[in-house]
């Protein structure tokens, strides 16, 4: 289950070879209601901060991962309420999809 996280350059590399493992279609679609998918994905963050939290006042060990999340909590909760107070309803629906690959039908953010 601990496996070796990734380096930034390898992370890099990573995210290139599943970019180039899509195309993206520019068609529209329904919006996705992505500020309501942020609201739920919200409350599941919040849940587990406390179950993390509490599993280290239990004095039991937490994966990097999990002490990532507790470090950089603050971070997470700002962009939240940016992506709250910023994103427009209907926003996800300007983004373009992924047509093909493993992630074909999501949305793609492009940079």
């Amino acid at each position: 289950m601990r496996s070796e996280l990734f380096s930034a350059d390898q992370m890099e590399q990573h995210g290139k070879k599943l970019a180039s493992s899509h195309t993206v279609s520019i068609q529209r679609t329904p919006d996705q209601h992505l500020l309501a998918r942020l609201a739920e994905n919200e409350v599941y963050l919040f849940e587990v901060h406390k179950l993390l939290t509490e599993t280290i006042k239990a004095n039991h060990q937490i994966t990097p991962a999990g002490e990532w999340l507790l470090d950089n909590f603050y971070l997470i909760e700002e962009q939240i309420r940016t992506g709250k107070r910023h994103l427009p309803k209907g926003y996800s629906r300007e983004l373009p999809r992924l047509f093909n690959g493993p992630s074909k039908g999501l949305r793609a953010f492009m940079i």
